[in-house]
Formats: structure tokens, C-alpha cells, sequence
């Protein structure tokens, strides 16, 4: 697991302020912390661990995504997704596959018409050429007007600045396996 840690305070003596930034990589075996190493930037720890950091662009790429689903704006939306873009909806739900980008738009028009526009991401794991998100949705049903907060992972695979395949996950655990960490502790899912 990599924590990426910020801390501040201040010396109990001097009370000169003091803040410094760290990634560790944790090393967990059978539930307890086996190993713990230290690293200056968050790229040191990726690179420790075997991953790449991801260009910045992906990262931007899924925040505008996520701004332009909350605005209703799907030009925005759909510059994000290559022509041939598949979603990969979690196992539980009806559609199992979704090919091509008009689908995949009127999948997420349906989906922000029925539930509501209001999600948030909550974190981003870089991978390489895929990204971890996890993300948050505060639904309202359309006519019942229940409303329900639905925490989802999404793994998102992106080349030429264009995602082209998207898989759905409610159990995070479930996207943790799907990119090879389902390892992490309990504190990661």
C-alpha cells in the first residue's frame, strides 16, 4: 500500500513550525505491517512498487469528465471517450457491456436523468496507463425522490487522452483484484 502523508505541527521546545510531505510504502503479511520504507515523493514510492507514474493529463482528463457529468455537458463529456470506448458496468448490474461512445453517452445521460448529476471524485490511484477512482454519487430517485449515497470504483484504461475501456465496481475490493492489489489492507478498500 502506499500512504502519501502531509504532516505539520509544531517543536514542543521551539514552537517552530514544522510540515514535511512523505509517501510510504507498506508491506503488509497476514494482516501486519512486515515492512515500512520512506520516500520523498509520491513518485519515488510508485516507481518502488513497480508502477509508472501517470502523466498528469489522465488525471485532468477524469476531473473535467467528472465536472462536465455534473454540468449536463456531454460535448465536454464525450471528448473524454474514444469512439470505440466499452464500459464494463459492476457484475450485479443489468447491462454487462456497453460498446462504443453514443451508448456509453446515453448510458450516462439515463443514469444522470434517473439518479441525479451529483458525483464527486474521492480519490485517484495512478497506474500507468489506467486510473483507480474512486467516486462518490449522491442519487435522488426520479419520481420516488429517495435519496441514497453510492460510493463506486471506477478502473479507467486511457490512450491518447481518450478513455477507452471503463469498468464499474461497487465493492472496491473487487477493483483492487482487477489491477492487481487485492493484497491491500483493509484500511485501502
Amino acid at each position: 500500500m502506499i500512504a502519501v502523508m502531509h504532516v505539520w505541527g509544531q517543536g514542543k521546545r521551539s514552537g517552530a513550525p514544522v510540515e514535511t510531505r512523505q509517501s510510504h510504502v507498506w508491506t503488509v503479511r497476514e494482516g501486519k505491517l512486515w515492512r515500512l520504507r520512506v520516500y520523498h515523493t509520491k513518485d519515488e514510492a510508485l516507481k518502488a512498487v513497480g508502477l509508472e507514474p501517470v502523466s498528469q493529463e489522465n488525471v485532468d482528463v477524469a476531473r473535467r469528465s467528472n465536472d462536465a457529468f455534473k454540468r449536463g455537458d456531454w460535448e465536454t463529456f464525450a471528448e473524454a471517450l474514444d469512439p470505440d470506448v466499452v464500459l464494463r458496468p459492476d457484475r450485479t448490474w443489468p447491462e454487462q457491456r456497453i460498446y462504443g461512445r453514443a451508448a456509453a453517452l446515453e448510458f450516462y445521460r439515463s443514469a444522470s436523468e434517473t439518479f441525479g448529476p451529483d458525483s464527486s471524485i474521492e480519490e485517484i490511484m495512478d497506474l500507468g496507463d489506467r486510473l483507480l477512482i474512486r467516486a462518490r454519487w449522491a442519487t435522488r430517485g426520479q419520481h420516488s425522490g429517495i435519496e441514497t449515497d453510492l460510493t463506486l470504483s471506477e478502473v479507467v484504461t486511457y490512450r491518447d487522452g481518450c478513455a477507452v475501456l471503463i469498468e464499474y465496481f461497487l465493492d472496491h475490493h473487487e477493483a483492487l483484484k482487477a489491477v492487481g492489489l487485492e493484497d491491500a489492507p483493509p484500511a485501502a478498500r
